[in-house]
This record gives C-alpha cells, sequence and structure tokens, in this order.
C-alpha cells in the first residue's frame, strides 16, 4: 500500500500507528517510539523508491496514443514491456522481444514487392505508344495500379513499425531527421511516411523506365540512335564487352538488377530450416540461405534487411543508432563484455556491406549509369531538346544515390567511434581468442565497405560527367578518361 502513498499519507499513517501505542509504561512507549519511527522512515524509503521506478518507466518514451490505439503497439508487446526486467538491458526492450512478428508479415511484403517489380513492365509495355518525334510514352492512368501496391506496403510497413518502435524509443528516445535531431515524433511520423511513398514509386518508375525504353527501340527514326551507341561503344575501354553494344541489354539489365537484389535480400534474410516468429523467439539465431547454411543471423537481422529492400523508411529508422548504443552498453557493464560488444558492431557492418552492394552499387550505380546514356542519345537524336522529364529523373537519381551513400559513410564512421571507446579499456579488459576473431572479421568488413563505398562514388562522378558532357559535346556522346565522340551523321 506504501508504493501509492504520498509523502504526507506515509507522515500520517506512522503518526497513526504511534498514537495506537500510546498508552503503557514509559519504556513501552519508547519502544513503541521507536517502532514508529523504524515504520515511518520504512515506509517513506518505500515511497521515494516507486517514485524512482516511475521515473526509469521505459515505457514513457513512447506515445501515448501508440499504446492506446487500436493499430498501436500490440498487447504482447505491451505485456513484454510490464513483464521485462533483464540483467543485461533492465527494463528495456531489444528488437530480440520484438522483431519476430514483424519479420513475419515483411516476407509477404517482400513476395508483394517482387511481384510487382517483375511483372509491371510486361503490363505497361502494350499501352506505351509512339509519338511523332519518336519518343515512346505510357498513359498516365497506369500509375492507378500503384495505389493499391503502395497502400499495402504501407500498411504491412506501418504494423511492423508498431512492433519495433517501443525498444527504438527506449533505446535512442528519438528519431531523426535530416538537419533536425529531435523533431516532435509526429511531424517525424509525417516525414517518415511521405519518404517511404517516394522510395516505394521507384519501383514504379523503374518499371515504366524499362516499358517505354524497350518500346521506343521500335519507334520510326530509333534506328539512328541505335547505330550511334554501336559507334559509341566500339570506340569505348569497354568495347571488349560484346553485348554491350546492344542497348535493349544494358536497359534490361539494368532491371533485372533491381529485381535481382530484391531476391538477394529475401535469400540473406531466409532461414534454411523452419523458425518461430513468435515474440523472444529464436534466441539462438539461425543459419541463411545466402550464406549457404554457414551464415547466422537473428530476427533483428532479417527485421533490417527485409525493411531495406522493401523501401520501409519507418521500419529502417534508427538501427544503426540502437545498435551502437547497445554495443556500448555491453562495454560499460561490469565486467565488460568485450566479445558481445565487437559482435554487435560486426553484424551491424554485415548489414551496411550487403546495403552498399545491393543498393548503391548494384541497382543506383547502375540506374543512373543507363538512365545518363539514354539521356546522352536522346539529345543527340533530338538534336540537342531537353528531355525535362529524363533530366529531373536523372537529377532526383544522384540525390537519392548520394543520401544512401551518406547513409553508408555515417554509420562506418559511428562504428569506428564506438571501436575507440573500446581502445580506452583495454588496459582493463583482456582480449580474448573470440574477440580477436570478431576484431579481425570487423576489420575486414570495413574495409570492404569502404572499397566499395569509393567504387560507388567513381560511378557516380563518371556518370556526373557524362551528364554534363550531354550538354557541351556537339553530339551530346562522352566516352572516359575525357573524349567527346564524334559520331558520323
Amino acid at each position: 500500500m506504501a508504493r501509492f502513498c504520498s509523502s504526507r499519507q506515509v507522515s500520517r499513517l506512522a503518526a497513526e500507528e504511534c498514537q495506537d501505542d500510546d498508552s503503557g509504561s514509559e519504556a513501552d512507549q519508547d519502544d513503541s517510539l521507536s517502532v514508529c519511527l523504524e515504520t515511518c522512515a520504512l515506509l517513506q524509503s518505500e515511497s521515494d523508491g516507486s517514485g524512482e521506478e516511475a521515473k526509469e518507466d521505459p515505457s514513457s518514451t513512447v506515445p501515448k496514443w501508440l499504446n492506446r490505439c487500436t493499430f498501436g503497439v500490440p498487447a504482447e508487446v505491451q505485456q513484454i514491456v510490464r513483464d521485462k526486467n533483464d540483467s543485461r538491458v533492465g527494463r528495456k526492450l531489444t528488437m530480440f522481444d520484438t522483431a519476430g512478428p514483424a519479420v513475419r508479415l515483411l516476407w509477404p511484403a517482400t513476395i508483394v514487392h517482387i511481384v510487382f517489380a517483375v511483372t509491371l513492365p510486361w503490363v505497361a509495355r502494350p499501352f506505351t505508344h509512339c509519338e511523332t518525334d519518336g519518343k515512346s510514352v505510357y498513359p498516365g492512368w497506369l500509375w492507378l495500379g500503384f495505389l493499391p501496391f503502395v497502400l499495402t506496403m504501407l500498411t504491412i510497413e506501418w504494423r511492423c513499425f508498431t512492433y519495433t518502435v517501443v525498444p527504438m524509443l527506449q533505446w535512442i528516445q528519438h528519431l531523426e531527421m535530416p538537419l533536425w535531431e529531435t523533431p516532435p515524433f509526429s511531424l517525424w511520423l509525417v516525414y517518415t511516411l511521405f519518404v517511404s511513398v517516394l522510395t516505394h514509386m521507384d519501383v514504379m518508375t523503374q518499371g515504366l523506365f524499362l516499358a517505354t525504353t524497350l518500346h521506343r527501340f521500335h519507334c520510326p527514326g530509333f534506328g539512328k540512335t541505335r547505330d550511334a551507341w554501336h559507334e559509341v561503344w566500339g570506340n569505348s575501354i569497354l568495347s571488349w564487352m560484346a553485348w554491350g553494344s546492344s542497348l535493349e541489354t544494358l536497359v534490361i539489365v539494368s532491371w533485372g538488377v533491381f529485381v535481382l537484389q530484391l531476391v538477394l535480400f529475401a535469400l540473406h534474410a531466409m532461414p534454411v530450416q523452419p523458425v518461430s516468429f513468435a515474440c523472444q523467439s529464436e534466441k539462438q539465431g539461425y543459419l541463411n540461405v545466402a550464406g549457404f547454411g554457414y551464415v547466422r543471423i537473428w530476427h533483428a537481422d532479417a527485421l533490417k534487411d527485409l525493411a531495406s529492400s522493401n523501401r520501409m523508411a519507418m521500419v529502417s529508422a534508427g538501427h544503426l543508432r540502437l545498435s551502437v548504443k547497445r554495443a556500448r552498453q555491453e562495454l560499460q557493464a561490469q565486467p565488460p563484455n568485450d566479445t558481445r560488444f565487437l559482435h554487435i558492431l560486426k553484424m551491424e557492418l554485415r548489414h551496411l556491406l550487403l546495403r552498399i552492394v545491393l543498393v548503391n552499387l548494384c541497382t543506383n550505380c547502375t540506374k543512373i549509369e543507363v538512365q545518363t546514356t539514354i539521356f546522352a542519345l536522346g539529345r543527340f537524336d533530338s538534336d540537342g531538346t531537353l528531355d525535362q522529364e529524363g533530366f529531373l529523373c536523372i537529377t532526383l537519381a544522384h540525390l537519392t544515390s548520394l543520401q544512401a551513400l551518406q547513409v553508408i559513410v555515417a554509420g562506418l564512421l559511428a562504428i569506428r567511434s564506438a571501436q575507440e571507446e573500446l581502445e580506452g579499456v583495454r588496459e582493463t579488459v583482456r582480449e580474448s581468442r573470440e574477440s580477436k576473431e570478431e576484431s579481425t572479421e570487423i576489420s575486414r568488413l570495413t574495409a570492404l565497405v569502404w572499397l566499395i563505398a569509393f567504387i560507388c562514388m567513381a560511378i557516380q562522378v563518371h556518370s556526373l560527367a557524362k551528364l554534363v558532357a550531354a550538354f557541351v559535346c556537339e553530339d551530346a556522346v562522352w566516352n572516359f578518361p575525357n573524349r567527346c565522340v564524334d559520331i558520323g551523321h
């Protein structure tokens, strides 16, 4: 009862107990007074303790409406919040506690995503047509097909988010926006929802780009552009790759790489054996298909992979910061658990490597190169006429590619900063064989991610040079390293 009493009520309870014992001998009264004082101190201590416990209530970081809303935080997660009391993390939840059901929901989203991406170009192509200037266009009503797709993906994304938001906010307190570290949660939610819609649109634009470009190859007058590309490719340093002389092949490869990265993300998250997707399940992790049965992942890793491939900004946000904080807590424990600290950082680096290879290198870089090539050839074919829609798409592609690369670099720097903290406690922690292996793996992964980051930057600079050359070169086409191509007319 005292746990719910105020300080005034505690004093009154103690006084009443003293008054009940005011009769009797003087010695008895002295003993009774001592008992009363002890009771008062005990009640006051319990009352103060309850206040501290309230201050440390982990659910206080989550907006109340999320817990009360019918479509908010699930009841099973709220129950875990009430019951959690771990010796390592206290009352805070981790992604282990809640990621399972979210991963289960992400699998049907992945199937919907892949099916939509694969079928869209071939469904849209029969409805495209050639215009008098030789361009291929599609009717605007095709965008109606995007509506059920994006609504399905956003619905699944929200449900996944309700499972992950509690541990996320408990650990990092706030979710960031560009140029704003502590935005109001509601504003962040609106912004991230907008980002999710834009990123889902990338699937639609990629499919429509393939459909219109393939149809354009059959428009009257395109033979001139095809011959020009043969000459450009024949004079390039990659002329030994004969398949590159076909524009149709290049465009299909670009689209195929986009679809392939969706499949590879799925294979990296796919277990080789049946697993449970309940909360707090698969504590020992499981082997994945992409690792050929040798790489062990957990639901939290699968969550990040599938959320990234499905362009779910709400579910993807904050994971790196959470992992770094989790790792630092392991280092601050007594005694410090350096092996666990390094393992958390290693798993985050694995995700960064997968993301930079599949998203930055395979998808973004390929898309920018192909779109810039088509844009330059279009300027040559139309005698310098500006394709405003194509130019806008390329500009947005460069911006999104830079943003994705910035996320990777920021992740590398954050992990490096965390590693420096380990170096500061090395004198008090004996390095075990396991921690040495983890350190070696982290060094390898870090070097590989940096290498691919530089390659991505070089490709983007090359694409930017081609874009500038489209306005500078007489025939709008440029070959590496510094030569405008003179196409015979």
